[in-house]
Formats: C-alpha cells, structure tokens, sequence
C-alpha cells in the first residue's frame, strides 16, 4: 500500500471510530436511574487491540458467525466522570 492510500485508510479509520456505525459492543457505566450513567458505544476489534484484559475477557463470546454481534458489558458500581 503506497503512503496516500495508506493515509487515506487511517483517515476512514479514524471516522470510523469516532462514529457509532457499526459497534459491536457497549459498555454500561454506573447504575441506572443515576445521572451519571453512561453507555459507551465501541468496537471490539479496536478494544481487544489495545487491552489484554478486555481481549481476554471478549474471547469467549465470539461466535462462528457472520452476523454483527452485540455485547454488553455493565459496571453498576462505576460512576463515569464525563465532563
């Protein structure tokens, strides 16, 4: 891949990620009704990628399938500090 096609890659990448089109997981933060919960929409490839432990823990909920799977991950006793 020669460097302006390997830019213009990393730039779709980026969009990609900064989107919520095509996530296959969300992370749920806190406890609801609490004004601080949040649920953080991501991407497993991008997570497992950059964490050993989210990889570890997202292995074993993969299946042979081609559908889109959607995972949740839920920390009640989390309060997210979002400014």
């Amino acid at each position: 891949m020669d460097n302006e096609k390997s830019i213009v890659f990393f730039k779709s990448l980026i969009r990609l990620l900064e989107s919520e089109n095509y996530t296959d997981l969300s992370i749920h933060v806190g406890r609801e009704p609490h004004s601080k919960f949040k649920v953080f929409l991501a991407h497993t490839l991008a997570l497992c990628t950059r964490s050993k432990y989210l990889e570890n823990s997202l292995a074993g909920n993969t299946e042979a399938s081609k559908e889109i799977q959607r995972t949740t991950l839920t920390f009640e006793d989390v309060i997210p500090d979002i400014s």
